[in-house]
């Protein structure tokens, strides 16, 4: 059993086998890391590798933001730098989780707002989820999930080297190639 296995073992007790959906913490961060490396190959970005790390402090952050009712990102550093972050958030009555699909491809679809080969010249919040997810020069990934007692579905993925970096958005953010 692996160290996030366990964690997620004794966090959550085993997950109920009768609810669809319901995965492990590994099975949902290795499904986030492929998801986000099928998106980045159509960018012709490196792949990212899930880091051990950044995952216990992601998880960490995501616990925070479940048991607070603030959702705000994280000071964390890594290697004595910052880290890129995405969160989302998502309420349900029923306390559904989000599923790795889902999450990633909200983020993805901030492509359609941003506009390639320019830099951009004020905030990115339009696409800044998008931007940090196909982020060339980030290679390591941390996944974390939690959650809330009010049914609030939290996901947390951090990034090194961080993405989103004034004056390096054409060099990292490279369009989408067609396919044949």
């Amino acid at each position: 059993m692996s160290f996030f296995a366990l964690l997620d073992y004794l966090q959550n007790g085993l997950p109920p086998v009768w609810k669809p959906g319901i995965i492990s913490y590994q099975e949902f961060a290795d499904d986030v890391v492929r998801i986000h490396n099928d998106y980045r190959k159509k960018h012709r970005a490196y792949a990212l590798r899930l880091n051990d790390d950044l995952c216990a402090m992601t998880q960490q952050w995501a616990d925070k933001l479940a048991a607070s009712e603030d959702l705000a990102h994280s000071e964390n550093k890594y290697k004595g730098g910052r880290v890129g972050e995405n969160i989302a958030m998502k309420w349900a009555s029923n306390k559904a989780i989000y599923k790795p699909q889902e999450v990633c491809d909200t983020w993805y679809s901030e492509v359609r707002k941003y506009n390639f080969g320019t830099e951009p010249t004020g905030p990115i919040v339009t696409a800044g989820h998008f931007t940090q997810m196909v982020w060339r020069n980030s290679t390591e990934i941390g996944v974390g999930r939690s959650q809330a007692r009010d049914g609030r579905s939290i996901v947390v993925v951090s990034y090194f080297p961080p993405g989103n970096v004034a004056g390096q958005f054409q060099s990292n953010v490279l369009p989408a190639q067609e396919t044949s």
